[in-house]
């Protein structure tokens, strides 16, 4: 398959799995079969990031930047893995929180008005790093498992947002919206990691698709550990269960890497 048309089925892929989650969500996010199914897809989802962040992001990234014959030993890719980390890191548990406070001590009614907006922002960047490394990927068989991870999470963050912005008061009108946007950020990033593709070449492309693919890696390691992982596991329900997803999800990235 040409890879253009892949990363155009991708946009849809991802897409539409995201405002599915949205309308899941709407559907069954108020009983409680639904939100323990979701539960159980999310801890499968964390076990695919985790997977996909440790076997195949990384070690994809360390391939290119090694390509490039740097002539240096300092860990570049560790570097920038980390740096995608604390940034969403920073984003989500210091600039939300701050900006959060303000809004509630200035004034309830913004607080209820823009405080959706910010979160989707929030929760939208790795998606959008995770689109640009998708985007800049000329490989096959590399850009198949960002799709899958990106895949396997976008319909529960996407299921999770709206129950969280439900929670909140949020209209529904206003609700699908936010989903809408939150849905398109990766396929947003799919676009531009092509057209950052289309002006590179060489050494320049290799260290694009090295940087963002490093990024991606932080990204996805922080969607795991601190959003999926810690979440699920902090309810004392079905542990043992999400647990055998987690390594279910995990497994699978690990086979992948035999074949792919």
């Amino acid at each position: 398959m040409n890879i253009i048309l892949f990363k155009a089925i991708a946009f849809v892929s991802v897409l539409l799995t995201g405002i599915a989650g949205g309308i899941w969500a709407e559907r069954l996010g108020t009983m409680s079969h639904g939100k323990r199914f979701f539960s159980f897809g999310n801890a499968f989802a964390g076990g695919i990031f985790l997977g996909a962040g440790l076997l195949h992001m990384f070690p994809d990234a360390q391939e290119n930047v090694d390509a490039l014959a740097l002539g240096s030993d300092f860990p570049w890719v560790s570097l920038i893995c980390a740096l995608g980390f604390l940034f969403i890191l920073f984003l989500e548990k210091v600039f939300t929180n701050g900006h959060d406070d303000m809004l509630v001590s200035d004034d309830e009614h913004a607080h209820k008005k823009f405080s959706p907006y910010i979160l989707t922002l929030v929760l939208s960047i790795h998606s959008i790093i995770a689109g640009i490394a998708l985007g800049t990927e000329d490989v096959m068989k590399k850009a198949s498992i960002i799709l899958i991870a990106v895949v396997a999470h976008k319909g529960s963050a996407a299921f999770a947002l709206t129950v969280n912005l439900c929670r909140e008061g949020i209209s529904k009108a206003t609700v699908r919206k936010v989903v809408v946007m939150f849905s398109f950020m990766t396929p947003l990033g799919i676009i531009l990691g092509l057209v950052l593709s289309s002006f590179l070449a060489g050494r320049a492309e290799l260290l694009a698709e090295g940087i963002f693919d490093a990024l991606a890696a932080g990204t996805f390691l922080y969607v795991a550990l601190m959003d999926i992982l810690q979440e699920e596991f902090n309810s004392t329900r079905d542990k043992s269960l999400k647990f055998a997803l987690v390594l279910f999800g995990f497994g699978v990235m690990a086979v992948l890497a035999i074949f792919l």
